[in-house]
């Protein structure tokens, strides 16, 4: 993960989290697409 920026505002930090929330589920779905790519192939 992502370290989390000391807060500036909070409502800065939330921004920040979920922008690290986003990168976390396209990180995830790529992998889980990557995955399935490479069990159709064997």
């Amino acid at each position: 993960m992502l370290l989390r920026i000391v807060s500036y505002k909070k409502e800065t930090q939330e921004d920040l989290n979920y922008c690290q929330y986003l990168l976390n589920s396209k990180k995830n779905l790529f992998f889980v697409v990557i995955n399935q790519i490479l069990l159709k192939k064997k």
